[in-house]
């Protein structure tokens, strides 16, 4: 059942115009924004978005202006890591052709409180994800304990049921556009 989600999903997602993911981003973004966790916490963990997700630009761009720390997923070694953002101008095509930064910067070590934006192919009310089947972000945060996990989705990714088993971690909440 998840990968007849997955595939639906994902093909809606991929029929976004260009505009559509910005205006959606936008909405979900400033939601985000006003989250207590997002205002409170200087370490901010996010993905670059890939293939019509939402656009974490206007979080970035705002984590920046307010002098936060960013940190973006790395692949490595079959392992989800992230490192320090420098600039989009400092990542690389990484896993599965992904906005990676390079192994150079600075590596999170997870002594901090932070928070972590979560993309997923879908998400349901009880805030459980898929995501792309891997387990990368379920991985994650089996090791660590962020202050807050938020999942961020556009309206058609919320499913009844993401139909999740005993390896699957939920975010704490999911902010739709």
């Amino acid at each position: 059942m998840k990968n007849k989600i997955r595939k639906e999903i994902i093909k809606r997602r991929e029929d976004l115009s260009r505009e559509e993911v910005l205006r959606k981003s936008k909405i979900i973004s400033e939601e985000v924004i006003e989250d207590g966790a997002y205002k409170k916490t200087e370490n901010i963990l996010i993905y670059i978005d890939f293939k019509g997700e939402v656009c974490t630009k206007f979080i970035i761009e705002d984590a920046l202006k307010r002098g936060k720390n960013i940190f973006i997923p790395k692949i490595k070694e079959g392992e989800m890591v992230f490192y320090k953002f420098e600039g989009y101008d400092e990542l690389e095509s990484g896993y599965f052709g992904i906005s990676e930064p390079k192994e150079d910067g600075e590596l999170f070590d997870g002594n901090c409180e932070f928070i972590v934006i979560t993309p997923a192919v879908a998400f349901d009310k009880a805030n459980n994800r898929i995501g792309f089947g891997k387990g990368f972000y379920d991985r994650f945060f089996k090791r660590v304990n962020p202050v807050k996990k938020i999942g961020v989705c556009y309206d058609f990714q919320m499913v009844e049921s993401c139909f999740s088993d005993k390896n699957d971690e939920r975010v704490d909440v999911v902010y739709v556009g």
